[in-house]
């Protein structure tokens, strides 16, 4: 098994439609400390202006038409040749030592590493806003591993397949859950699956996301995921992030304890929302067809 020294690390970046977010998280990777990439790949999902990086250490592999961001990871997985394969979304610059605190973590025997995905606010949240409570809906604040922040040894591929090109986003769909599901098919393997904190990224959140019209439809698109999840007869994925259990009821507490004032708008957007899921899972199960 290759350690974390020896490894050469690829980096792959899927883009739509983001060109300068996308750049500006290229340069938080070539600018790594102590410890750089071998290669970047962007996979450019068929942007209206083609992303373009003028660099010897950049590939960019662009899709003859819109395939979706699961689609998109696997191409650019499997254009890879570094021992590791890294992933970041776009839109989400890394910390310096991103690099570095993902090969400590190889290197003490992990199969897939993740971290966490800070918050980079454009404009101040609304006084409702929690991100215990809302940050799964905009990739932040998250306690397990996601694909905005993710690294996988070369070989897992080969053990558990891809990535689920039924799920993940498409164009304007916010379908999503392909990450949650690799993660659990990675677990049923009996992979070593490490979140370290350390390991860090800053997702950029915009104003459009802190709206309860974006919520509401976020969470359509879980109630699609769901649908689709249903139809699959899918056990990997644990309940969801609606069902009942102690640590949804947790991070609901803890929202309110914060925010005690605006206690009566969290709790009426939180079943506002809750009830939109399953009205969408209804919705999609029943009357639309599914992918």
């Amino acid at each position: 098994m290759e350690t974390g020294a020896t490894m050469k690390v690829s980096v792959v970046i899927c883009t739509f439609n983001r060109n300068k977010d996308c750049r500006a998280t290229v340069e938080s990777v070539l600018h790594q400390i102590d410890a750089h990439p071998y290669e970047i790949i962007v996979v450019d999902d068929f942007s209206k202006i083609p992303f373009g990086f003028d660099h010897d250490g950049v590939r960019i592999i662009r899709n003859s038409e819109n395939q979706g961001a699961s689609a998109s990871r696997n191409i650019g997985a499997k254009a890879s040749r570094g021992d590791l394969v890294c992933f970041i979304d776009d839109d989400t610059p890394a910390d310096p030592n991103w690099i570095k605190n993902i090969l400590i973590a190889i290197s003490n025997g992990a199969d897939i590493v993740g971290g966490e995905a800070e918050p980079l606010y454009s404009v101040p949240p609304p006084k409702w806003w929690s991100p215990n409570l809302f940050g799964f809906f905009v990739g932040i604040n998250n306690r397990d591993i996601l694909t905005g922040n993710l690294a996988v040894r070369r070989n897992v591929f080969n053990e558990i397949g891809y990535f689920n090109e039924e799920l993940g986003r498409k164009g304007a769909e916010l379908v999503s859950c392909e990450d949650i599901e690799f993660r659990e098919r990675a677990r049923a393997a009996g992979l070593n699956l490490v979140f370290d904190q350390n390991i860090k990224v800053y997702h950029k959140v915009l104003p459009r996301r802190l709206k309860i019209d974006y919520l509401v439809r976020r969470t359509w698109g879980q109630g699609i995921t769901q649908s689709i999840l249903n139809k699959r007869k899918d056990k990997s994925i644990p309940a969801s992030v609606f069902a009942i259990s102690r640590r949804n009821f947790r991070v609901l507490i803890e929202a309110i304890r914060q925010k005690a004032i605006m206690f009566p708008v969290i709790v009426g957007i939180a079943f506002f929302l809750k009830t939109a899921f399953w009205f969408s899972v209804f919705y999609t199960s029943h009357f639309t067809t599914l992918r």
